[in-house]
Formats: C-alpha cells, sequence, structure tokens
C-alpha cells in the first residue's frame, strides 16, 4: 500500500490506525473460528438447535420452511366440508425439522456408503481433470485443487464498519466523533457479528455475479442493472431478528413497506461489500481480459446508481458515511491503482446524481488536495480528490460544470481542476514568432506537409532563431524544432485549455455576483472537437514532426563533432517529442491518452518511447549517461502502466496487420525484435508463428520495463524509514498490473486475431489451447521475468524484493 510523505506528520499520526483489510479466506478463517468457539465453549458438547452458529440472524438454506419438514399430527379427513359448521378452515399440524446439521460439503468422504456429499463441487473447481480413474485412487495425498487464477474467487474486504467484534468497536467509537449518532448504522456496527457480516457479504456477491446482465447471440439483452440492485436490497429479508431474550431485538428490524421487514441497518453492509468490490475491480484496457472476476468496475457503478435510486433515503446515507471512513482509515493504505478505482466510481456517482454531496466534506478535503497541486507534496488523500474532480471534469467534458454544481461557493479546490504544469504556449518567447507562423501555415492556410516540411527544415528558419539559441542549452537547443513543430500541431490542445480556464474564471465571477459576464464566445477559441483535430493533423504533418526531428539531432551531431547512436538518438527525439505532448494535453487524461494513441498509430513514437517516456527517461545526451536515465528529472508519469498497456496493444495490433513498415524519408526506426527472421521452422503450425512475432515485439518491452523499475527502486534511499514513498508505489503496483495485464492482453489480442481466424477456421478450442501453451512457456511469465530480473539486478533491495515477488505471483 501507499504512505503519505514522511514529513506530514498530522497524516502519520492517522496512517498509525489504519482500516482493517482481510479477503474472503481471512473472513472464513475467522468465522471457522468463531464457529468453533460458540460450539465448544459454551459447554463442551454439541448443540443440536444451530448453538454452533454464533447467534447468526442470517436464514441458513435449512431455515427455508420448505426443507426437510414433516407434520406431527393428521389433518382432517377428505370426506369433511371444509365449509360445513363446524369444520376446521385449515387442517391443523405441527410441522418439525427432520433434516440433517449443516456441515461442511465433504468433496471425497463418503456419506453413507454414497458418493461425495457435493458432487459438483469437486468439478467446480476443476480437481484432477486430467487424471485418470487409476491414478486418482493411487492419490494418498488428498485432493489437488488447480485453480489457475484466483481472480473471481478470492476477494478483499475492507472493513469499513469495523469487523463486526464488540470489543474492537468499542476502541474505535473516539475516532467517528465528527459523524453525528446514526441509528441505522448503530444497529449495522452492533447488530450483525463477524458471521452475520460474512453471510452479507457473500450473499452480495453471488447476487452480483447471478443476476449479471448480458447480451444474447441474438443481440437480446437478458436482465438488467436495476434487476440486480432490487435482488441485492432483497437480501435484507433473510436476515431476521436476533434472538427474543435479546432486550435490543426490535431495534434491529425496520419495516420498509406493508408486511415487508429486512434488518435495519443492512445497507451499511450492503455498501460496504460494493465498495470493496469497486476498490479491487481494475478498469478493463481495451484489448484485455485482465481479469477472470465478473465483477467490473461500471457494471458495480451502475449497480450503485440504481440502488440509489430504489433506496433514495437510505443508500445515500450510507454512501456518505461509507466514504468518509475509507478517506479516513483506507485511502493512505490503498495502492494507487485501488485508489483511483475508488475516485473514478465516485466520480461517475456524484456526475449521475446532481453532484449531490455534503459541502463539509469538501471543506475538510481541501487541504490535502492543495499540498499536492500548490505545494507539490505528494499524499494520498490529496490525490484521490484531484483524481474525483478532474475524473468528474473529463466527463462532463468541461469544469465549469464542477465549479458551479459540485463544489461549495468560494472553495479553493478550483485550483485542483487543471493541473499547474499544464501550458498553453512555448516558454521560449524567441521561438513564439516561428510558432505563430508554423501554426498560421498548418490551421489557417491549410499548407501542404511537404512545402511545410521543407520550410521548418530550411536555412531561413535556421537563420532566424540561431542567434537567440546560441545561449541556451539543453533540450532547447537540441530539439527546438521538433518542439515547435509539435506544438503547432497540437494547436487545439492549447485553444482547449485556454477555453477551460475561461469557463472557471466565467463560474467564479458568476458566483461572486457579477452580473455583467456574458457567455460570449471567443473566436479564436472555437474548435469542433479537440481529439479529432488532434488526430487528423498528427496523422497529416506526421512528416514534418520527423523531419524536424532528424534535422535537430543532425545538427546536434554536427555541433558535437561525433557520430552518435542512430537508434538511441531518435528514440530521445520520440521521448521529447511526448514530453512536449504531455505537457500541452496534461489537463485532461482523455485528451493526453488519445495524443499518445494517435502518435503510436501514425509512427511518430514507438513502443519503447512510451515506455521511456512514462519511466522517466532522459530526452537528451547526458555526459557520461548509461543509457538508464536514473539521474533524469524527469518524474515518472502518474499511471505509467496505462500507456505501457495502451503501446503494447498497438504495436501488437500492428504487427499482425502488416503495419510495423519503416518511414520513408524520416528515418524513424521500428523496433520489429528480430520477427522478420528467416529462421522460421517450415513445419511451425500457423499459431506459434503469429504468436512467436508477438513475443518477439512484446519480451523486450516487459523485460525494459522491470528492469528499469527495479533500477529506480534500486537507487531510492531506503534507510531510516517503513513506508513507501508515493514514487515508489506507483512503480510497485504499475509494475504488478503491467505484468498480470499484459498476458491477458497478448492472449486476447491473439485469440481474435482475424488472420490467425482464417488460417484455423473450425478449430477454435485447439487454437485457443495452443495460444495458451505457448505463452505459457515463454519469457514474459511472471516466474521467469521475476527470475530473469532478479540474476541482473545490481542490488536486491526490500522494495525491489517486493516488485520481484509480485511479478513472480502474476
Amino acid at each position: 500500500g501507499e504512505d503519505d510523505d514522511d514529513d506530514d506528520d498530522e497524516d502519520d499520526d492517522e496512517d498509525n490506525a489504519s482500516g482493517v483489510c482481510c479477503d474472503t479466506l481471512q473472513d472464513l478463517a475467522r468465522t471457522v473460528k468463531s464457529v468453533v468457539s460458540a460450539h465448544y465453549d459454551n459447554d463442551g458438547s454439541s448443540s443440536s438447535n444451530g448453538a454452533s452458529l454464533a447467534g447468526t440472524c442470517f436464514a441458513l438454506p435449512t431455515d427455508a420452511p420448505w426443507s426437510d419438514l414433516a407434520s406431527t399430527s393428521s389433518s382432517s379427513s377428505p370426506q369433511d366440508d371444509p365449509m360445513e359448521d363446524g369444520a376446521s378452515s385449515a387442517p391443523s399440524s405441527d410441522a418439525t425439522y427432520k433434516g440433517e446439521p449443516l456441515r461442511v460439503l465433504s468433496l471425497v468422504a463418503p456419506v453413507c456408503g454414497g458418493g461425495p456429499l457435493s458432487r459438483a463441487t469437486p468439478h467446480l473447481l476443476a480437481l484432477g481433470d486430467s487424471h485418470s480413474h487409476e491414478q486418482k485412487q493411487q492419490e494418498q495425498s488428498g485432493v489437488h485443487i488447480h485453480i489457475p487464477s484466483l481472480d473471481g474467487i478470492v476477494y478483499g474486504r475492507l472493513a469499513i464498519f469495523g469487523l463486526g467484534d464488540e470489543d474492537d468497536e468499542e476502541d474505535d467509537e473516539d475516532d467517528n466523533d465528527q459523524l453525528p449518532s446514526n441509528p441505522d448504522q448503530d444497529a449495522y456496527t452492533k447488530g450483525f457479528n463477524l458471521l452475520d457480516r460474512c453471510f452479507l457479504s457473500e450473499a452480495v456477491r453471488d447476487a452480483l455475479i447471478c443476476h449479471r446482465p448480458a447480451v444474447t447471440a441474438t443481440g437480446a439483452e437478458r436482465g438488467s442493472c436495476r434487476d440486480v440492485a432490487e435482488q441485492v436490497l432483497a437480501i435484507g429479508h433473510l436476515f431476521v431478528p436476533p434472538p427474543a431474550d435479546d432486550g435490543d431485538a426490535a431495534a434491529a428490524v425496520a419495516a420498509t413497506g406493508p408486511a415487508a421487514k429486512i434488518a435495519r441497518g443492512i445497507e451499511y453492509g450492503i455498501v460496504e461489500t460494493i465498495l470493496s468490490l469497486i476498490v479491487q475491480a481494475s478498469r478493463r484496457e481495451e484489448g484485455s481480459d485482465a481479469s477472470g472476476s465478473p465483477l467490473g468496475h461500471l457494471y458495480l457503478s451502475r449497480v450503485f446508481l440504481e440502488m440509489t435510486k430504489l433506496q433514495p433515503t437510505l443508500m445515500p446515507r450510507s454512501i456518505v458515511a461509507a466514504v468518509s471512513a475509507i478517506f479516513e482509515d483506507f485511502v493512505p493504505s490503498l495502492v494507487p491503482s485501488a485508489r483511483a478505482a475508488l475516485a473514478g466510481w465516485l466520480a461517475l456517482h456524484l456526475t449521475n446524481t446532481d453532484y449531490q454531496w455534503p459541502s463539509s466534506y469538501w471543506s475538510h478535503w481541501t487541504p490535502y488536495a492543495l499540498a499536492v497541486a500548490n505545494a507539490n507534496q505528494r499524499n494520498s488523500r490529496g490525490e484521490f480528490v484531484i483524481d474525483t474532480l478532474r475524473d468528474m471534469s473529463d466527463l462532463q467534458g468541461s469544469p465549469s460544470v464542477i465549479v458551479s454544481d459540485c463544489l461549495p461557493n468560494g472553495s479553493a479546490l478550483v485550483d485542483t481542476l487543471l493541473p499547474s504544469t499544464a501550458a498553453s504556449e512555448t516558454t521560449q518567447e524567441s521561438l513564439q514568432a516561428l510558432e505563430k507562423d508554423l501554426e498560421d501555415r498548418i490551421w489557417i492556410h491549410n499548407d501542404d506537409p511537404d512545402a511545410v516540411r521543407e520550410y521548418i527544415v530550411g536555412d531561413e528558419v535556421q537563420e532566424s532563431v540561431s542567434g537567440s539559441l546560441a545561449s541556451s542549452g539543453g533540450t532547447s537547443r537540441l530539439w527546438w524544432r521538433t518542439s515547435v513543430v509539435v506544438e503547432a500541431v497540437l494547436r487545439p490542445t492549447k485553444i482547449d485549455l485556454g477555453r477551460a480556464r475561461k469557463a472557471i474564471q466565467t463560474s467564479l465571477s458568476k458566483q461572486a455576483g457579477d452580473e455583467d459576464i456574458m457567455d460570449e464566445e471567443d473566436p479564436d477559441l472555437e474548435t469542433d472537437d479537440v481529439i479529432v483535430d488532434t488526430a487528423e493533423a498528427i496523422a497529416r504533418y506526421r512528416p514534418v514532426i520527423l523531419a524536424a526531428m532528424g534535422k535537430d539531432w543532425h545538427v546536434y551531431e554536427e555541433l558535437q563533432g561525433t557520430a552518435m547512436d542512430e537508434s538511441d538518438m531518435l528514440v530521445m527525439g520520440e521521448v521529447h517529442v511526448l514530453r512536449q505532448v504531455e505537457r500541452l494535453a496534461s489537463y485532461s487524461a482523455a485528451v493526453l491518452e488519445a495524443c499518445v494513441d494517435s502518435m503510436l498509430k501514425n509512427h511518430v513514437v514507438s513502443a519503447m518511447a512510451v515506455l521511456r517516456w512514462a519511466l522517466g527517461e532522459n530526452d537528451e545526451p547526458t555526459p557520461g549517461s548509461t543509457g538508464t536515465g536514473v539521474g533524469s528529472e524527469s518524474p515518472i508519469i502518474k499511471n505509467w502502466y496505462r500507456f505501457a498497456l495502451l503501446a503494447m496493444r498497438i504495436g501488437v495490433s500492428m504487427i499482425l496487420s502488416g503495419d510495423d513498415f519503416d518511414n520513408d524519408g524520416g528515418g524513424m526506426i521500428i523496433d520489429r525484435g528480430g520477427e522478420d527472421d528467416a529462421t522460421m521452422e517450415s513445419d511451425e503450425s500457423p499459431v506459434s508463428r503469429h504468436v512467436n512475432k508477438v513475443l518477439a515485439f512484446a519480451t523486450p518491452l516487459i523485460n525494459y520495463a522491470a528492469d528499469r523499475v527495479c533500477l529506480i527502486l534500486a537507487n531510492t534511499d531506503e534507510s531510516d524509514r517503513k513506508r513507501v514513498k508515493p514514487v515508489e508505489a506507483d512503480l510497485i503496483d504499475g509494475m504488478k498490473l503491467f505484468a498480470v495485464t499484459v498476458q491477458s492482453q497478448l492472449r486476447s489480442i491473439l485469440k481474435n486475431d482475424k488472420s490467425l481466424i482464417d488460417s484455423t477456421k473450425g478449430e477454435s478450442p485447439a487454437v485457443d489451447k495452443e495460444i495458451d501453451s505457448c505463452l505459457a512457456k515463454s519469457d514474459i511469465i511472471g516466474p521467469k521475468l521475476s527470475s530473469r530480473c532478479r540474476q541482473e539486478c545490481t542490488a536486491v533491495t526490500r522494495y525491489v524484493d517486493l516488485t520481484l515477488k509480485s511479478i513472480e505471483t502474476s
């Protein structure tokens, strides 16, 4: 998990009391321990009336009135007329339960000479499906459970409202003094014990999985999120009041309609379970089925919205209480991806509920966010707030709605809506005239790309700026043509950023009561669609960017008087292009990702350049540099693994489609990784040929990411501290997600490759099996990747070892 900076004393005190997180296996262990203790601690003997269930109020399956019930008295004679005077209208009988006590399902032990108690469970767990009957009889070590992945089987659970033990809750009551007393929340925290919460969590997960909407092969939609929400809320009817001898039994039940009673406060348990699932639900990367879990981020968010609509009184209060508890107790302990998932859900939820959120919470959260935005003091709580606000801004398309409808009047959080690093114009005055000239040629006169290319590499441009560049150094001297061209091509992003700033100022002026503000449209700020316009410009003027990059490199090489490695220099130029894209488009995550996507698809930058940019590599030669860029001051890109996966997906897709050509005239090199070597065996199957082609491209990228992450972590000072710094958490969590997701990403791309499907028509199961087999033998799987990094890493420090262990289990 990630903790706040070491110099944040206030947060350090709070983080020491971080909330408890457990998974389904730990819940099971605690529950079994509770049941065993209740069974033997009372009188040392077994109880036949359910006392071993530790007083749970959950209606177990054997409690159903239609299960194993027998009548103990005879009914009325069939000849009797039920309507005759003096005749009973219904038979009088006493029903007693004759079934067996609830037992843990046995997988192999025979019951009463028969087969296993549960015949379906072995098949569901894929037990020994490759063994013959004789081999199974020879195995004396018990049942071997083969589960390739725990996704969708083992879930984490945040004990947002405590574990359910009264002793633990009494110690924590003073921590929530700022919250008013809530009878419904108290009914849940005090009335639901550990066993109740375990049953509730399992029931909610089962309902979410079993009732998940689906689209049939004919295109018909089966089920809806509203149906799922109704089923989840109906779980409250499975909980009955505590035993009658409990004095507060009546307080644990609340009527919600005629003849409908559910356990009071159960909505807090439902919210606790679903929020726990949202936190660990990774957003599905395009082209990848990264998780085997059917509980996706968007699906859970939509179910939450439907539950809020069905229970507009109960659900909002429980959601506010849960988010407040998570913010105080859990956010500092969440890994960056989990925190981002929580922020994404909250942004979507508030956007669809008219931004109904207590203003006092925004005020309480403001100092954390301002510490990140203004003082550059990274802390997990502040980044959670900023991510939420910017996700809402992206969903709305304009930050003005957030200022006017979401935040309280005069809130300082307005300053966090746009990053302070976002720039709308070049910082060098000497190049502003040239940039303006290029913008006119590209956007006003729509000049031919060849004419613009000849202009930017000509002597006229060189002479016009040579005097001002002579006194400057660094990238301004090396890549100055490239910078100017990229800024001119990305003009729509500067316009969009200026429009966002103006919209924020207009909303603030209206809040201040300035009635003279008019919503006038500035002709200079007009653009149809920033993403579409930018993508079209990148595709059209790609030769200009590449020519400027090549010219900058050749001029620098002449000034240095030494020949430099062409591939390294061009990759540095591509990294510099991405630096400019980041500076101009970082105000919006969607715009930044779209620009990088377009740069990749148009062969302006390579996949390796994206990884080097995202992981903070140098974009200029450094004296004595080893090529690692460890000494670079460029920060690690937040959510760097998303850009790495984007580069991997686009690169692999181009490899399979044959669109991996070298640039004509641009000089850019696409690293094919040796996939064109004429060493293929003649008897190699089409599947193996495709897989090897993909692996030849993907393996160097994965190896670089692992090596780079380990190298950065090995050079960090771990002495005199126990907490993980934010950048270290970004690297460790990102590397784990990258290693896990890239395998499923490649598998998904290969299985859906049209050329492979056409060449192996009618053999889909065999093809899928061969793809899985080839990938399982490759060097990208976790154990092999971890072993290689461990051998090549110069120093296996504590955090390097943590990273390698997480890769090994991927």
